[in-house]
Order: C-alpha cells, then structure tokens, then sequence
C-alpha cells in the first residue's frame, strides 16, 4: 500500500515538475520538450533534460540573433527566442517573410514575398530559379544576397532629423496663451490644427503668434490667441 502510494507521489511529482518546466521556459523557446519521467527519475534528470534540449537550440538562436543583427527586421518588433520568422525590409517596398526551420535553421528556410506585384512577381523567379544556391555553410544574410541576385539593406540607422524629433520636447499649457517648446533647429515650424485650424501670424523674436479657432456643437466659435516659442 505504501510503495502504491509512493508511486503515486512520484507520477504526480512528475506531472507537476512538466508543468513548472513548461510555465517557466516556454516563453523562451520554440518549442517545448517533452521530459521523460518514470519512478527512479530525480529532479536533476528533468534539469538536465532542460538543458541538452537549450543546448540543441543554440544553432536555431545565433541564427536568429544574426538575422536580427545584419538584416533589417521590420516584424517581430520585439521578438522573443520563441520567435522563429522574421520579416525583413528588402528595399523598394518590397518584404521577404521568412520562417525559419527550428530543427534545421541553416537549411532553406519558408519564404513569402509582399510589396507591388511588378516587384516581387520577379523576385518569385528569381527565388525559384537560384534556391539551389543556398547553402548550410553560409550566414542567411549571404544566402539571400546569392539567391535573390541582390544585395540587402542593414538594420536602419536613425539619421539626425530621426533624432531630433525623437528629442523633440513639446508643453501645451491650458491658458489663453498657449506657450510651445522645441528642443529642435529654430527654423523649425509646427502648424497645430484644432478640429477647423491654426493660422499663423507674423513672427516676433523668437515667438510666433497664433490664430486659435476651436468650433462647439451650437455652431459658435471661440477665438484665442497663443505664442508659439521656437
């Protein structure tokens, strides 16, 4: 009876033990193991199990990582190491979806091409008629470069202006005079349209008047005047 209870104890053990792997990792990864679990198994058996299937993943995971390091990844936004497609911008308008084989992540991987059909209708050719170019031993930025005839775009560097408006600092205060700040170049100008509009005025020093007009739903109009500080 009490070695029946044991097993019992054990099989339970071994049911929630897959439960808290799977809860913990699967996040993490692709796809989960399937742990091996039987009477004289320990807890040090499920870890190990854990790790030789991470270490199996190591390919799949620099693979990913390279991807997302040389090419320009435009989807997943964030991806997690469960992630195993990426849609890369190949310029023109044009983006290669690829699905990437978790247990054979070198080998060609599943593609599908999006953007003006003029485009990509040529590039479908082109895949077809080079994919018995691609190989294991190459990176998948060098085998798309060889097999589409093409060379591809980094990752994108946010220039300058990109900056600047990423920096760009803006306070509205409610008041009748509405003070506007902007870190950015002082010939910068920025047209706020309130539901019928802004009309800008003549610039004095480094402030610009505005001709605020806001409608309500009696038809009436309210009319202030703001500053605008560049």
């Amino acid at each position: 009876m009490s070695r029946k209870l044991s097993e019992q104890n054990r099989d339970k053990q071994g049911s929630s033990s897959s439960s808290f792997h799977r809860s913990v990792y699967s996040e993490d990864v692709p796809y989960v193991c399937e742990l091996k679990w039987s009477i004289s198994s320990r807890l040090k058996d499920v870890v190990l199990q854990v790790r030789e299937h991470l270490e199996k993943l190591q390919d799949f995971f620099s693979i990913m990582d390279d991807i997302d390091k040389k090419l320009w990844v435009v989807g997943p936004i964030q991806p997690s190491r469960a992630t195993s497609f990426r849609q890369i911008n190949l310029g023109n308008d044009c983006f290669i979806m690829l699905a990437i084989n978790v247990s054979d992540p070198r080998s060609l991987p599943e593609c599908r091409l999006l953007g003006p059909e003029t485009i990509t209708d040529k590039m479908r050719k082109t895949w077809r008629r080079n994919c018995n170019r691609w190989t294991k031993d190459k990176s998948i930025g060098e085998n798309l470069e060889n097999l589409m005839e093409t060379s591809l775009p980094g990752p994108r560097q946010s220039t300058m202006e990109d900056q600047q408006m990423m920096n760009l600092e803006l306070r509205v205060e409610v008041d009748p005079t509405i003070h506007v700040t902007i870190a950015a170049a002082a010939e910068l100008f920025i047209v706020f349209v309130w539901e019928i509009g802004c009309v800008l005025s003549q610039q004095r020093g480094n402030l610009i008047v505005c001709s605020l007009e806001s409608g309500r739903p009696d038809g009436n109009y309210k009319h202030k005047q703001g500053k605008c500080k560049v």
